[in-house]
């Protein structure tokens, strides 16, 4: 195996932080999966941070890249649960804090 560059490694966040769990709770799953794609988030290694995006990770950064109004439509209602989790934690962090 050939290395072009050793800029981009694996990251992961604690399942504990709210984020995860907020991205959880809107994906309706209790774990999360990994990812072959390469993203930003190698250099933001020190955030809290997730990644998810609509549509088959297969066809995504790929020539022909494209996702069904479905697709578009699902991820859209998954980053708005996201976000109102999110929120809702961080109330209750500091109602209970």
């Amino acid at each position: 195996m050939t290395v072009f560059s050793d800029r981009y490694r694996p990251v992961a966040t604690d399942p504990g932080q709210p984020v995860v769990r907020a991205a959880l709770a809107a994906a309706g799953t209790r774990g999360g999966t990994g990812s072959s794609t390469a993203s930003d988030w190698a250099f933001l290694d020190h955030l809290p941070a997730v990644k998810a995006g609509p549509g088959d990770t297969y066809r995504s950064h790929r020539p022909d890249e494209w996702l069904a109004l479905g697709e578009l439509q699902a991820g859209a209602a998954f980053y708005e649960k996201l976000v109102l989790n999110y929120a809702a934690m961080a109330r209750q962090e500091t109602h209970h804090g």
